[in-house]
């Protein structure tokens, strides 16, 4: 054989393995920076709507407390059902619950509980004189200003929603009653389902402790208080509840959502709810485009590479096949013996 073909052969064949070596190294490399950039991405994009959420909810509990504040609200709990006065001030009570709800369209309904837990002023005609005193804002809103975690409304045909409820205090300190005030989850939907910067399969969602979705998922109709997630990126976020450390958890390389799909995902923990806001992405589309670019860009410059060094190959396989000639045929290289 001759040394040409041999050396194009050789020439090929290391070629060939060098760039494909280099090419898996720069590829591996390449997906840690991109999973990086990924991962510090969705980090940024989940304590930013959780300041929003916490945010949020500090204006709920502000808005408790100034209605509780109320001078029409203390007059009438504070007045008998038997006296002439009652009709008027519970109209004034009404007209200022008809005022709030009308100045903030995200809440849909405010009722005044008594000091025994039944329902005095409502919107809902078929509420008042019911007893409320087992419910959780009735238990705990006497006490302090307590929101009730996501539920689905009895009165409003099964509407997803979340309550305020803060103690309504005489000026001797007496207990009143409780001012509760219902907020459709509208507002949390508005803030976790803005997918800007997440692709075609990026989301982000609310879990509440009891592990359901109380905000809609990408993917899943019907999902609100009904679907369960418990994914690595829960657990993780979960975690830092358990570990009394209130800072952000490190999200896992990558894990399985609850719809069996391998994504990237990054978490936040709100604590006032004992909520997990999660965001993550599938790892597919991260490296799609990712894979599609690099193929393109490897191909073209390891094909001239190898074509560009197996034809240098060649060359030096056939110098020296013509200096073996000469010297077999003990010609010099000038053409004389």
């Amino acid at each position: 054989m001759k040394l040409a073909v041999i050396f194009t052969i050789a020439f090929f064949v290391l070629t060939l393995v060098g760039t494909t070596t280099i090419s898996f190294y720069n590829y591996q490399t390449a997906n840690e920076i991109l999973i990086n950039q990924v991962e510090n991405h969705l980090k940024t994009t989940v304590q930013s709507r959780a300041d929003h959420l916490d945010t949020f909810l500090d204006g709920l509990e502000k808005l408790a407390l100034q209605m509780s504040q109320s001078v029409v609200i203390n007059k009438l709990l504070m007045t008998n059902k038997t006296d002439e006065v009652y009709d008027s001030r519970l109209k004034d009570v009404m007209i200022r619950l008809n005022d709030s709800t009308r100045v903030n369209p995200q809440i849909y309904d405010i009722f005044i509980l008594d000091k025994f837990g039944f329902v005095t002023v409502s919107n809902i005609d078929e509420r008042v004189l019911l007893n409320r005193s087992d419910a959780k804002y009735f238990i705990y809103g006497r006490e302090h200003v307590y929101i009730h975690d996501a539920y689905i409304s009895r009165f409003f045909k099964g509407q997803p929603s979340i309550a305020v409820a803060t103690p309504v205090y005489s000026e001797t300190g007496e207990s009143l009653g409780v001012i509760v005030i219902r907020i459709n989850l509208d507002v949390l939907n508005t803030i976790t389902t803005d997918r800007t910067g997440l692709g075609e399969t990026g989301e982000i969602y609310l879990v509440n402790k009891d592990k359901l979705l109380i905000t809609p998922s990408r993917f899943m109709d019907y999902s609100i208080l009904v679907q369960t997630v418990d994914t690595e990126n829960l657990k993780g976020c979960f975690s830092i509840q358990k570990s009394g450390e209130h800072k952000n958890y490190e999200p896992a390389m990558s894990f399985v959502d609850y719809r069996g799909e391998e994504v990237i995902g990054a978490h936040e923990y709100i604590q006032k709810m004992q909520w997990c806001l999660l965001a993550k992405i599938d790892k597919s589309e991260v490296f799609a485009q990712q894979r599609k670019l690099f193929i393109q860009n490897t191909a073209f410059v390891s094909i001239t590479i190898i074509i560009l060094l197996s034809f240098i190959g060649y060359f030096i396989g056939r110098f020296l096949d013509k200096n073996y000639y000469f010297q077999k045929k003990g010609i010099s290289k000038n053409g004389k013996n």
